[in-house]
């Protein structure tokens, strides 16, 4: 009798098959964070996009009102004039305050799920800000330590984290 190979798998042994499962895995153990963290970075696009809106809007909102004291977003958000909804990855809060000509609504926006906790807005000096778990991966560099960086606040609201990054 012959010496024969067992194929069992069109004409692939088990050995050959258990190396092309091997070298998937390992490939798709190194695609899968930094797809994560694509899908981060481009959701964390929209919410920069919503709050520079968010922004315009308030600052046309604070020139045809009167409003001197400290409102929430919330009550005034169906006022302006740009349509911003909280959606399934960010949450927007802040506070308007007519009377600050640089800053007038002092905005942040919340993304938190089981990979990822951040909250994004700008500080006083008008400086991309976040805070949390993932800024890192948004390609934030510069740490400060709790919740004041560079002369100014981290965030309204007054995150419970204490990391805190800024862009250069």
């Amino acid at each position: 009798m012959k010496n024969a190979n067992i194929k069992g798998f069109g004409g692939f042994t088990l050995i050959e098959l258990l190396v092309v499962v091997l070298i998937i895995g390992i490939l798709s153990s190194v695609a899968l964070p930094q797809y994560k963290r694509t899908v981060l970075k481009s959701r964390a696009a929209e919410a920069w996009s919503n709050l520079a809106s968010i922004q315009k809007a308030a600052t046309e909102y604070c020139l045809a009102n009167a409003v001197t004291s400290h409102t929430k977003f919330a009550d005034i958000r169906d006022a302006l004039s740009v349509e911003i909804s909280d959606s399934d990855n960010f949450t927007y809060s802040g506070v308007l305050d007519c009377n600050n000509s640089k800053s007038p609504i002092r905005m942040i926006a919340t993304y938190s799920r089981r990979d990822a906790i951040l909250e994004l807005g700008h500080n006083a000096l008008g400086q991309r800000v976040c805070q949390g778990s993932s800024c890192r991966d948004l390609g934030f560099s510069v740490q400060g330590y709790g919740g004041a960086i560079a002369g100014g606040q981290c965030l309204c609201g007054g995150s419970h984290m204490n990391a805190c990054y800024y862009m250069d």
